[in-house]
């Protein structure tokens, strides 16, 4: 025989039962890291929201992760609580900037509307926890 006969190599273009196995494994991992990383992205815990306007402090909220989702409303605005996320859902401004913000979770964010001159702020009391948004020289 010759050494450059070409043999027949059978290829298999459908899954098995070991490419299923891996991605199953894949996605449990996936699915541990999540849950495990999750309570210490959004926060453990220890986060005040203060609301105030015009200068003035209108409620302090102590935040938690897992709380049941709530709204409140301070006057024309109102201030949604999701699992310890918060948003100002709806606002009399004309430019909705306070809306357009989004969610907000850790120590140090902060939604303002300057127009209404309404803020909420999320503060953490354990400092070291907070990562720097920015480093200047």
């Amino acid at each position: 025989m010759n050494m450059f006969t070409s043999q027949k190599i059978k290829v298999r273009l459908r899954p098995s039962l070991w490419d299923a196995l891996v991605v199953a494994a894949v996605l449990a991992t996936a699915a541990a890291l999540f849950l495990f990383l999750l309570p210490k992205a959004a926060g453990s815990g220890d986060l005040t929201c203060t609301i105030s306007q015009n200068g003035q402090i209108l409620d302090t909220i102590p935040i938690t992760v897992g709380a049941d989702d709530e709204e409140r409303t301070y006057g024309d605005y109102v201030v949604q609580f999701n699992h310890g996320h918060i948003r100002v859902k709806s606002a009399p401004c004309a430019n909705q900037d306070c809306v357009h913000t989004g969610w907000i979770s850790r120590g140090g964010q902060s939604i303002v509307c300057l127009p209404g001159r309404f803020v909420v702020e999320l503060s953490s009391e354990n400092a070291a926890e907070q990562p720097f948004d920015a480093v200047v020289k």
